[in-house]
């Protein structure tokens, strides 16, 4: 019924893919051995280590806002119930 010789390939994704100039590092590392050098990247090195928990949620909040607001929401919805479930029935008219 059909030549199954040959059957038809689809071109592979690069052959659609424009290419792109090589983007440059944010960082370069500097490899120069002048101690004024060492020591500030040794200083770098030990700031970037010191993170307490405040700075860990706040980059998490920045990562995933949504998460957050609805972390918060939930949290104000089990208050709302427990105060609502709270009242006694026989007060609520």
């Amino acid at each position: 019924m059909f030549n199954q010789k040959f059957p038809i390939k689809a071109p592979k994704a690069p052959f659609f893919k424009k290419k792109t100039p090589p983007v440059p590092p944010k960082n370069p590392v500097v490899t120069s051995t002048t101690p004024e050098l060492k020591k500030t990247k040794i200083k770098k090195v030990k700031e970037a280590g010191d993170t307490n928990l405040w700075d860990k949620i706040k980059a998490k909040v920045k990562k995933h806002p949504y998460l957050f607001a609805v972390l918060v929401s939930f949290i104000l919805l089990i208050a709302l119930l427990g105060w609502l479930f709270a009242i006694p029935i026989s007060q609520i008219p």
